[in-house]
């Protein structure tokens, strides 16, 4: 009975299939950066043994401009590959817009990485070991290999992108109540561990709902949007201002005493006093105002349940003396 074998460049092109359908679905799986690192590293270890190649490298854009190779393989010099955003080289790749073999480079083939509206990045292969020419077959692969970072990248981006919109309010900009909770946790376990203060404010616009009925939502919306400016205005570069709800917004302020939460309270309270919001000469005492609630850590409270049950009694007691009004936890209490 006769056995049938299959021939050597069969079997090298099933090998090569093989290869790549696993790197295409791991490329399509890819969501986070540490995935990309290693994903892109896993592209350029098989160009290497598919191709016989002696280096190569994906290179980034960088955000001074021109691409770099954030990921090589192969020869030490591959991870210093640079392409200049005015490097004649750049234009000529984007208009060839398929694999462009090269002479008198470190590297031998570029292949851009996405489209030539948006390129995500370039792939550049060194010579062969054996200093052979590519083959039309090379060309073909270096394509394909192209084709799937582009995916793996672009996968990557959205997720920075949904990750980013998930902890951002769409209407002010500000980040959000989710990134609140996560980030104050943060911040209370790092006062904590270096024993430095931290401090907290609630503020709430004085009666917002009897704007919004007069005025209407639409111009209730863009009150909310000037104020969420005039806080990052206000605030100090370290401080970081959230959207809470409705129309009440806190800031956490690292390394701020009781004096420094105060001061800071009364200037975003004073600057929304100050600022000409439409249609707020209706507004009893004829201004648009806020109250602030304010508490410190170590000195009022120890934990992220005491700051925010402290600020929010703060707040109250501000808003039922008056309201226009910044109260620390400490003057609260008296």
């Amino acid at each position: 009975m006769r056995v049938s074998r299959s021939k050597p460049r069969d079997r090298e092109l099933k090998r090569k299939a093989y290869s790549l359908h696993d790197l295409y679905l791991l490329s399509g799986r890819v969501k986070f950066l540490g995935d990309l690192e290693e994903l892109l590293n896993s592209f350029l270890l098989t160009i290497l043994g598919q191709l016989k190649c002696r280096s190569a490298a994906v290179l980034l854009p960088q955000k001074e401009g021109g691409f770099r190779a954030n990921y090589s393989k192969g020869a030490k010099e591959s991870g210093k590959w640079r392409i200049g955003e005015k490097d004649p080289l750049l234009s000529h790749l984007l208009q060839q817009g398929n694999p462009l073999p090269l002479q008198g480079y470190p590297f031998k083939v570029l292949v851009p990485i996405g489209s030539p509206d948006q390129l995500l990045g370039i792939l550049a292969v060194g010579d062969k070991l054996k200093q052979e020419p590519f083959t039309p077959m090379d060309l073909e692969l270096l394509t394909i290999f192209s084709n799937m970072i582009s995916v793996a990248i672009a996968n990557i981006n959205q997720a920075q992108k949904l990750e980013k919109i998930s902890h951002i309010d769409e209407l002010t900009g500000l980040y959000n109540y989710r990134s609140f909770s996560m980030r104050l946790k943060e911040e209370v376990q790092r006062a904590k561990r270096f024993g430095r203060y931290l401090s907290l404010a609630i503020l709430d616009l004085d009666f917002f709902d009897l704007y919004n009925q007069r005025e209407g939502k639409k111009k209730g919306d863009l009150v909310l949007k000037q104020v969420a400016a005039i806080m990052r205005s206000s605030l100090r570069e370290v401080d970081i201002p959230f959207r809470y709800g409705g129309e009440e917004f806190v800031f956490i302020m690292p390394e701020a005493n009781g004096k420094n939460c105060k001061e800071l309270m009364e200037m975003v309270r004073a600057n929304v006093e100050d600022y000409p919001f439409p249609g707020e000469k209706l507004q009893p005492k004829g201004r648009l105002t806020a109250s602030l609630g304010g508490v410190t850590l170590p000195d009022d409270a120890k934990t992220v349940e005491e700051l925010i049950y402290k600020a929010d009694i703060s707040l109250f007691k501000a808003k039922n003396s008056g309201r226009n009004l910044t109260l620390s936890y400490s003057e609260s209490q008296r």
